[in-house]
């Protein structure tokens, strides 16, 4: 049997999964370690649009070369606070033993490149070939709170820029990035389409198909506080960040769907180091009138593929307040819990807090359930039960006296379809009780807390 090359594997992989012009590819760097390998490789796509790829590569136990996940982006234009042009990584996950960072350095006279961690003194230094870094190491990297240099011949520092790379400030945009063999694409509301800035992407599983999801604009993310006031009362947030508390131990936790940081920011407050995840550049700017990137990292990203330095090091990983349901195929919330239970360490724990749908309360032949009914709020639910599609349309009344009508669109999950994706990930269910204060849950219960732990 003839033997495929890693060349082979590369322009493969580019001309399947990204459409790349097969005369255009381009490779330009290769390291390996033990089983590992990392190629780095720029082309263009059959449409002509530029493009660079990171490819992780593994060798199985007949000792032939497979692809293992990756991922692409466009070149952009790097601000002066970067050292990355398009940048990425993962960690060790799977039959991958080594962590990679990496990426194509912002200063083309770079000569070497190091990563250094002030709060363990660990250093990684690496010669730019061809304005490509790559850091690899067995073992996770030292990234929650390293930075990474660009330095001339002389060791003179050309560019300083932490690991961790939160919301843009301003409206430049990031490179944006999907991972290689699929990924997720988000079209996003009253603004257009958008993708996930700036993320670094989880190995494992791709997805087959583009999914949709909402997107919380500037002006759904300014009012977004106000309209949950009720969910920042301390009756309601206060049973949610002791359980939460206590389900970190004594590790770091990573919130997916951060948004605003109401749970995120009073659990740091705590004590518990908080990392989040959030796919709206405006919510996580909402957040960012709160607290600084110190106290909090955020990547923006999608929960399902979306990967934050030092993964697989996390004690707790928590999606509250329903929002696994805004992830709306059953492939991709599987993805969601897989890419928890790949930031975990061993034992770490899980956590979501969802509604159970409320489908025995339909009629025959009605497509509508009131969810809630208020002075100043009226929301109703329509259900498709094939798909398990959901939209909640909301009926806001303003204080001057104005209807405002929004929607959001879900996919229901039920407790034990849930139990069987923690299953495909690695996880088994620790607990379940019916809300944050440890009800029991019970057949008629409306909503649950479920914990997962990874085995």
């Amino acid at each position: 049997m003839t033997e495929i090359s890693l060349e082979d594997i590369v322009h493969a992989v580019l001309r399947s999964d990204h459409d790349a012009a097969e005369d255009s590819i381009e490779i330009a760097r290769e390291e390996s370690s033990g089983d590992d390998a990392v190629v780095a490789v720029s082309f263009r796509t059959t449409e002509g649009d530029p493009r660079r790829a990171f490819l992780s590569l593994t060798r199985d136990r007949e000792g032939a070369w497979r692809a293992s996940g990756g991922w692409s982006g466009g070149p952009g234009a790097p601000g002066p606070d970067e050292v990355f042009v398009t940048s990425g990584g993962w960690g060790c996950s799977g039959s991958r033993q080594h962590a990679v960072l990496g990426g194509w350095v912002a200063e083309p006279s770079a000569f070497t490149a190091r990563l250094a961690d002030p709060t363990t003194g660990q250093v990684l230094t690496d010669q730019v070939v061809n304005e490509v870094v790559v850091f690899m190491s067995p073992g996770e990297l030292p990234l929650r709170y390293a930075q990474v240099e660009l330095l001339d011949q002389s060791d003179t520092v050309l560019r300083r820029a932490p690991v961790y790379r939160t919301a843009p400030r301003s409206t430049r945009q990031s490179p944006t990035m999907q991972e290689v063999g699929g990924g997720v694409v988000r079209r996003g509301r009253r603004h257009g389409a958008q993708k996930s800035a700036g993320s670094v992407h989880a190995p494992g599983e791709t997805l087959s198909a583009v999914t949709t999801s909402d997107v919380w604009d500037e002006e759904t993310a300014a009012r977004y506080d106000a309209d949950a006031e009720v969910h920042f009362a301390p009756d309601v947030l206060d049973p949610t960040l002791d359980l939460l508390e206590r389900l970190a131990e004594d590790g770091p936790a990573l919130e997916f769907a951060i948004g605003t940081g109401r749970v995120g920011i009073p659990l740091a407050a705590r004590g518990v180091p908080v990392t989040g995840i959030e796919l709206s550049e405006p919510m996580v700017a909402q957040l960012r009138r709160k607290v600084d990137e110190q106290q909090i990292p955020v990547l923006v990203g999608d929960m399902a593929t979306t990967a934050v330095p030092g993964a697989g090091t996390f004690s707790l990983v928590f999606l509250v307040w329903n929002s696994i349901s805004n992830l709306r195929t059953q492939a991709e919330q599987v993805q969601c819990f897989k890419n928890a239970a790949h930031h975990l360490r061993p034992g770490g724990r899980f956590v979501i807090d969802l509604w159970v749908p409320p489908i025995q309360r339909l009629l025959p032949g009605e497509e509508a359930v009131p969810m809630s009914v208020g002075e100043g709020h009226l929301v109703f639910d329509t259900y498709d039960l094939l798909t398990q599609e959901c939209t909640s349309h909301h009926y806001h009344r303003d204080d001057e006296g104005t209807v405002r009508y929004g929607a959001g669109h879900f996919r229901y999950i039920w407790p034990a379809e849930c139990d069987l994706m923690a299953q495909l990930a690695g996880l088994e269910l620790e607990s379940r009780w019916a809300d944050w204060k440890g009800s029991p849950f019970l057949a008629t219960s409306d909503t649950h807390v479920s914990v997962w732990r990874k085995t």
